[in-house]
């Protein structure tokens, strides 16, 4: 999905549903936990990689930033 960078605001409007779901629905939360484990940090890494070579809006990189964190938490 990051790898796409086609859609800024369909890269926007998925990580805001990540960050939604990681904080609202603690049982997802959980289960999202079991199956990143090992591989947030690269979807961390990667994320934040993509962010520093688009240049994103504010809203983005928010949404960016927020999504990092809980990956963070979760991995």
């Amino acid at each position: 999905m990051l790898q796409d960078r086609g859609n800024k605001e369909f890269l926007r409007l998925y990580l805001e549903a990540l960050v939604h779901l990681c904080r609202d629905c603690p049982s997802w939360s959980q289960e999202a936990s079991q199956k990143l484990q090992g591989s947030a940090l690269a979807c961390v890494e990667t994320l934040l990689l993509v962010m520093e070579m688009e240049r994103p809006g504010p809203e983005l990189l928010s949404q960016a930033l927020c999504a990092a964190s809980l990956l963070l938490t979760v991995g």
